[in-house]
């Protein structure tokens, strides 16, 4: 009884409707504040894991992938510098550690996996080096049987610097990128 005449008395209605734009307004920097977080939502709601596999599908250069890596670091960086671990909004404070660390950790594991490609690719070029000098020391280390076949390694001697010219340029440049 009581209490219902009271909520509907103009003064108290008057209140209520003063209280609901009072918040309003404090609630505003607080959404304008929210917004600048867009721009994070579509790095968080990749799945790298599918994004990597895109990206090793399209064989990158080393040189792309040292640009995909400090893009990435650079991303990394920016919320490091840019998103507090809280602010004061207003009347609010907003605790941001939360969102920090989710961005700095998927940005890590990123890392990781372009770091992991690298490192499969390069054991696969020095594999393959490996494989192509091994070649060329087993033809080396057969005995010549006879005339033929000594006149024959004599030929395969002088095509070595031909055969050993595109390993020593990709060796050059996996020690250049290291």
């Amino acid at each position: 009884g009581l209490e219902e005449e009271q909520e509907s008395e103009p003064r108290a209605v008057a209140l209520r409707e003063e209280i609901v734009v009072v918040l309003t307004k404090a609630v505003e920097p607080l959404r304008k504040y929210l917004k600048t977080y867009d721009h994070y939502l579509e790095f968080l709601n990749l799945d790298v894991e599918k994004y990597v596999a895109d990206y090793k599908e399209k064989c990158a250069g080393l040189e792309e992938d040292k640009s995909k890596i400090k893009e990435i670091l650079n991303d990394r960086s920016q919320v490091e510098s840019q998103v507090p671990a809280q602010v004061n909004v207003g009347t609010f404070l907003v605790i941001c550690q939360g969102v920090r660390d989710s961005l700095i950790q998927k940005y890590d594991k990123f890392i990781y996996l372009i770091l992991s490609l690298v490192h499969t690719k390069a054991q696969q070029a020095a594999k393959s080096v490996k494989e192509k000098y091994h070649q060329i020391y087993v033809k080396l280390d057969q005995e010549p049987g006879n005339i033929e076949d000594l006149v024959s390694m004599r030929e395969y001697l002088g095509e070595i610097p031909e055969e050993t010219e595109p390993l020593l340029k990709l060796i050059k440049a996996m020690l250049a990128e290291s």
